[in-house]
Order: structure tokens, then C-alpha cells, then sequence
């Protein structure tokens, strides 16, 4: 699968990213805290449904930018579209929510 896109927005530390990859292999590099680790996590997330940052109560919430009341990414492929919202005020018990080619759904809990 080649990823062709990556948009954030007040999702952890990737507040900001609007990111088309153009060569075969993309290297992010910065100081801490800049956002790399989050860009990463958004990655993760938009195309698993999984989350190594939220535990077992999925507490999907603390996923947002501090201060912010949604978050969202986006993924695209050379086939698809892979996104995540997440509102803020979901109760810790809840799933996330995920949106792939214009379908909604609620994220699945992991066995």
C-alpha cells in the first residue's frame, strides 16, 4: 500500500498537517514535541481502527489536542481514503468513530 496523503488536524501533537508524499520513501525528522510520534499515531489509527495510546478503556478523547474539542486525520492511498473524527466528548467507554469512502461507522472494540 502506498500512502499518498496525510492530513491532521488537533490530533495529539500534529496539529496542523496537510503532507503529499511524493517519493518512495519519506523521512519526518524535528525536535521534541514537535510531532512526529503523533503523525505516526494518526497513521496508525486512520488505517487500523487501533491506538497504542489508548488503553483498554478507550479513552479515545485524549487522542485530541489539548484544548480542542475534535480531531481528525485523513489517510489516502493510491486506492482509497482512510479517516478518523474524533469528537471530545465521548464518554471514556465509547469507541472512536471512522469514515472510509464517505461511509460512517463506529469503530469496533478489540478482542
Amino acid at each position: 500500500m502506498k500512502l499518498t496523503a496525510i492530513q491532521t488536524s488537533n490530533f495529539l501533537g500534529a496539529r496542523a498537517v496537510d503532507v503529499r508524499l511524493t517519493k518512495p520513501v519519506t523521512l519526518f525528522a524535528g525536535k521534541n514535541f514537535a510531532g512526529k510520534s503523533s503523525l505516526q499515531e494518526a497513521v496508525r489509527m486512520a488505517l487500523t481502527g487501533e491506538s497504542v495510546r489508548v488503553g483498554l478503556k478507550k479513552e479515545y478523547g485524549a487522542l485530541i489536542t489539548e484544548g480542542q474539542e475534535s480531531g481528525f486525520v485523513e489517510v489516502t492511498t493510491a486506492d482509497a481514503a482512510y479517516s478518523v473524527v474524533l469528537p471530545a466528548n465521548l464518554p471514556e467507554t465509547v469507541s472512536g468513530f471512522w469514515i472510509e469512502n464517505g461511509t460512517a461507522g463506529q469503530m469496533k472494540e478489540a478482542a
